[in-house]
């Protein structure tokens, strides 16, 4: 995946972008355009607009995370984060929190772990939930066959399910 991100002030407007991605209602948004450029998959191309709080000053490669075998970008700024869904070109998820920290996207074999300060989670490689917990730091993972366990130090473990359970 290649990236051209154009970080704009407020007097600067792009107007082609095939997805909007909205923030919180904080009074001073930035702008920016974001193209995603799929050498090996050119209908996945897509402009994404971010609307951006004014504690993010300026986005870079660091802000997007893409795995190769998913249909998923994910994207993580200051407060913020979500997944473009590339396959439907629409956005999956927009999660406006308040942890100190990004969050961090591991790929696995069944499944993606998002881990941050607050909070962990597995989804599909569709997007979809699995599994959420509440995080705490500091921890240690733990990867089992059929979950992560979470030792949340000095308090408890905490299990977090890597595949849908059966009903």
């Amino acid at each position: 995946m290649k990236l051209q991100i154009r970080n704009l002030n407020a007097h600067q407007l792009y107007e082609r972008f095939d997805i909007e991605i909205p923030s919180d209602d904080s009074s001073d948004l930035k702008i920016c355009y974001v193209d995603f450029e799929f050498e090996e998959k050119p209908e996945y191309n897509i402009t994404a607009k971010f609307l951006l709080n004014q504690n993010n000053l300026k986005l870079d490669d660091f802000n997007f995370v893409y795995f190769k075998n998913i249909d998923l970008i994910f994207f993580r700024f200051i407060y913020q984060w979500g997944i473009i869904d590339l396959k439907n070109r629409r956005l999956k998820r927009n999660i406006i929190d308040y942890s100190l920290d990004f969050p961090f996207f591991y790929s696995h074999e069944n499944c993606i772990l998002i881990v941050d300060d607050l909070f962990a989670e597995t989804i599909t490689f569709d997007g979809e939930t699995i599994d959420t917990i509440l995080n705490e730091q500091p921890h240690e993972i733990i990867e089992f066959e059929n979950y992560f366990e979470f030792d949340i130090i000095g308090v408890e473990k905490r299990k977090l399910m890597k595949t849908l359970q059966e009903t």
